[in-house]
């Protein structure tokens, strides 16, 4: 006879999960401690989750699902667990521009619904590097667009796009931090700052030799 699994038992993990996440950190955090905080056996927890990643897993993908939405609509691409290939060779500069745009405005709206959910999965090692590489590639493809790269300055202008990544990241989140702007002015604030990356790495290659 198979299992009975019980879906408000999984929800009870999760919480309990979330909680533990939140205190102890992603590495900190451990099973045990999850099935504790959930007043049950780490036997009857590994009837649900087979270990912590798959766990983790499950709270993310659904703020996940909700990001691929809009850039797959716009890109043809999604953010994977597992794959961090991206091919952005037909993005045009205004599927760029649409996809920052429409971004802002879902990510306010999940953080808003499930804040910590959204936390973990910015948090999340694997998922924040392919994050990273995505918006690397979002930005080479916008320098290659205004043909800023060429063979000599490719391996300077990959780094650069890595590197305005990592902030353009960095800003997203602590703007998602901010808890003073209701949730109109926070998207607002968001599009801004990524219009405003977009509009400085150009001015930055139109001023600079690289």
């Amino acid at each position: 006879m198979g299992q009975i699994l019980k879906d408000h038992v999984k929800t009870l993990i999760v919480e309990s999960a979330i909680k533990d996440i939140f205190e102890n950190g992603m590495i900190g955090s451990s099973m045990r401690k999850i099935a504790n905080n959930a007043n049950m056996t780490v036997g009857n927890l590994y009837r649900y989750f087979e270990n912590k990643d798959e766990l983790i897993s499950f709270i993310v993908e659904p703020v996940l699902s909700r990001i691929n939405k809009i850039i797959q609509k716009n890109t043809n691409q999604i953010i994977d667990l597992r794959d961090d290939h991206f091919d952005m060779s037909h993005i045009s500069i205004e599927d760029i521009i649409h996809t920052l745009d429409e971004l802002s405005v879902e990510l306010v709206d999940i953080y808003n619904e499930t804040p910590k959910p959204l936390l973990i999965l910015m948090n999340h090692e694997k998922v924040s590097g392919n994050i990273l590489k995505w918006f690397t590639k979002l930005i080479m493809e916008f320098m290659i667009s205004k043909n800023y790269v060429c063979d000599e300055n490719r391996k300077r202008c990959e780094l650069l796009a890595r590197t305005y990544a990592v902030s353009l990241f960095a800003g997203m989140k602590d703007c998602l931090a901010n808890n003073e702007l209701d949730k109109n002015e926070l998207s607002i604030v968001i599009k801004m700052y990524f219009r405003s990356c977009i509009s400085f790495i150009d001015k930055n290659f139109e001023d600079l030799e690289v």
